[in-house]
């Protein structure tokens, strides 16, 4: 016969079974798992709580103050004293008894006669010594001379005498005409003994005149 209490009995075995079944459930637990279940779980928060962070920041000017540069002290150069202008040495030489003839001889065919000038006879000196030591006669560059002169001329000759010179120039129309050319002011020339060019063993005039103006 079912009674109360039997019931009552009934559902207490079946409630300590029940608790049972749990107790056994959680005897029954796998070790590893439990082993896991057993270790507590820490939780890292992501952000740290903005009232544990101390913040110094220190303003920044924005205004940079005005640095002014030093006055420095004027400074005055002296004026240099002004100085003349470079002159050109002039070189004379006086006319030998040779080149005097040669001025003779050429005042002689001219409605002006030149005047002697020792700037262009030490010219024709340079030029003499020049064509000595080569052996032969050829012109130099006369424009050199136009620092000093408006206008240039030149005869070079060798010869036995002033005369065989002078009457080789004028057979050669280039050559009178430098010696009578109107525009002429001023002669300088230059002689001197050296060796023929054809015959070394002879003495010949080595010569050479200038005209300018």
């Amino acid at each position: 016969m079912f009674s109360m209490d039997s019931a009552r009995r009934a559902q207490d075995l079946v409630t300590s079974t029940t608790a049972h079944q749990e107790l056994e459930a959680e005897e029954n637990v796998d070790p590893t798992t439990a082993s896991t279940l057993a270790v507590p779980t820490t939780v890292v928060p992501t952000s740290v709580p903005s009232d544990t962070i101390t913040t110094d920041v220190r303003p920044v000017p924005t205004t940079v103050p005005e640095v002014t540069a030093p006055t420095l002290p004027e400074v005055t150069v002296p004026t240099l004293p002004t100085l003349p202008e470079p002159t050109v040495p002039t070189v004379t030489l006086p006319p030998t008894p040779t080149d005097s003839s040669f001025l003779d001889e050429t005042n002689e065919v001219r409605q002006d006669p030149l005047a002697w000038s020792g700037e262009l006879a030490a010219y024709a000196r340079v030029h003499v010594a020049q064509m000595m030591s080569a052996g032969q006669l050829y012109h130099s560059d006369i424009s050199r001379l136009l620092t000093h002169w408006e206008f240039v001329g030149e005869n070079v000759g060798v010869g036995s005498s002033v005369d065989a010179i002078q009457e080789a120039y004028m057979a050669s129309p280039t050559h009178e005409e430098n010696i009578t050319d109107p525009r002429f002011t001023h002669f300088g020339s230059y002689s001197a003994n050296g060796p023929c060019p054809t015959d070394p063993l002879s003495v010949c005039i080595w010569t050479t005149e200038i005209f300018g103006a």
